[in-house]
C-alpha cells in the first residue's frame, strides 16, 4: 500500500468499512511508514495505542486459555444445575414459623400442660403473669410530665419507665 492509498483508506479504517485483508495491509503500512503513522495519529489520537510492531500471538496459549475458560463456564453451569435454585425466602419463612410456634408453645405450655405436683403452682404463676404489673405514677406539674414505673415484685432490680408529656401530639 502506498501513502496516498493509506490516507484515502484512513476514514474507512476508522469506521470499520475495510475488509479483513485490506485492514491487514493498512496495519502493515501503519507499522512501517512514520509519515502515515503521524497523519493517522493527527486524525485520531487513539492510534497512539496501536503498537508499531505487533507481537506474534502464540496460538497454543490462546487455545489453552479458551479451553480453560470454557471448562470453567461448563463447571459453573453444572454446579448451578445440581444445586438448583436457591430459595432463601423459603428458609426465612420456615425459621419464622418455627420461632413463632415454639414461642407460642412455650407461652401456653404451663397453662395447658401442668406437670405433676407443681401443676397448681405453675397455673398460679401463669395467672400472676397475666395480672397487671405494679405501677408507680409520678406527676411533675411544672413540666407537664407524667412518669410511669412498672416493676416486678419478684425482681426489684428491673424496672421500666415511661415518660409521657401531655404537650406532645401523637
Amino acid at each position: 500500500m502506498d501513502c496516498r492509498t493509506f490516507l484515502v483508506c484512513l476514514e474507512d479504517y476508522l469506521s470499520e468499512r475495510l475488509e479483513d485483508s485490506e485492514r491487514l495491509v493498512f496495519r502493515e503500512h501503519f507499522s512501517t511508514c512514520s509519515s502515515c503513522r503521524s497523519a493517522a495519529i493527527a486524525a485520531d489520537p487513539s492510534f497512539l495505542l496501536v503498537p508499531v510492531h505487533p507481537e506474534q500471538v502464540d496460538e497454543r496459549a490462546v487455545r489453552a486459555c479458551t479451553e480453560a475458560v470454557s471448562l470453567l463456564i461448563n463447571q459453573d453451569r453444572l454446579r448451578r444445575r445440581l444445586v438448583g435454585p436457591r430459595r432463601w425466602w423459603l428458609a426465612a419463612a420456615a425459621a419464622l414459623l418455627v420461632t413463632l410456634s415454639g414461642g407460642l408453645l412455650w407461652r401456653m405450655a404451663p397453662a395447658v400442660f401442668p406437670v405433676g405436683a407443681n401443676g397448681a403452682a405453675l397455673q398460679a404463676e401463669a395467672a400472676a403473669e397475666t395480672a397487671e404489673p405494679p405501677q408507680v405514677e409520678v406527676e411533675m406539674l411544672d413540666d407537664n410530665l407524667r412518669i410511669y414505673q412498672y416493676t416486678d415484685a419478684g425482681d426489684e432490680n428491673t424496672a421500666v419507665y415511661f415518660v409521657v408529656s401531655e404537650g406532645l401530639e401523637l
